[in-house]
């Protein structure tokens, strides 16, 4: 049953293209819908694409249980990766990464956490190697063992809500979080600023700089 939101949407639609409506979309382009019209919710999910994904590229490969995208212990070994030569993409062999970071950048319209990691490595594709494609193995298998995780929105809960990590402005090789573990606990959050605003200096006020102003241009004549 079509609702009337919706009528106002599909009926002038409808009246310039040839359209058919069948049911409430449950699914569009591995995106899982599901609608809850008594509490006024959308949620959206890709665990049937994550698991698609996971058993084609590394379900054989890994058994462990990925709590984070990048392991605490391994992000500045993370930060610190770079590009390849010809000798590294002879050793990646039959190992796809651009498949593989392609894969998980659509995956990223559900799991926002995983926009740095995944961003940070498609840095590498035009010079692969076996480390930048292990650690993408990683976010996936993050992503498997979350894959029941999605985005809710609701329309009795307009205000939108931003998290930002605590050490923002720390040296990498200082910082005791990586982004998402400190990003995920509202404990640890704390108000960013600009490295410019950390020493503020007093300016001077509007008449001040209207005399400074008429001083000089007095000069000038």
């Amino acid at each position: 049953m079509i609702s009337l939101a919706d009528k106002e949407f599909v009926e002038p639609y409808g009246a310039r293209y040839n359209i058919k409506v069948l049911s409430e979309p449950s699914i569009l382009l591995g995106i899982e819908i599901t609608r809850d019209r008594a509490a006024r919710t959308l949620t959206l999910k890709q665990g049937l694409y994550i698991e698609k994904i996971f058993n084609k590229f590394c379900s054989a490969r890994t058994t462990k249980d990925f709590s984070v995208p990048v392991h605490q212990a391994g992000i500045d070994t993370f930060h610190a990766m770079q590009l390849g030569d010809e000798d590294d993409r002879l050793a990646l062999g039959h190992r796809n990464l651009l498949e593989l970071l392609g894969s998980l950048l659509w995956a990223t319209a559900t799991h926002p956490e995983i926009d740095f990691y995944v961003s940070w490595l498609c840095q590498f594709m035009s010079a692969p190697k076996v480390e930048h494609y292990d650690a993408g193995l990683a976010v996936l298998s993050y992503l498997y063992h979350s894959k029941e995780i999605g985005i809710t929105y609701s329309a009795s809960r307009p205000d939108l809500e931003a998290f930002c990590d605590a050490s923002w402005g720390v040296s990498r090789a200082t910082s005791l979080a990586s982004p998402s573990s400190s990003a995920a606990r509202r404990s640890r959050l704390a108000p960013s600023a600009s490295r410019s605003s950390r020493s503020p200096r007093k300016r001077p006020s509007s008449t001040a700089m209207r005399r400074r102003l008429a001083l000089s241009a007095s000069r000038r004549c």
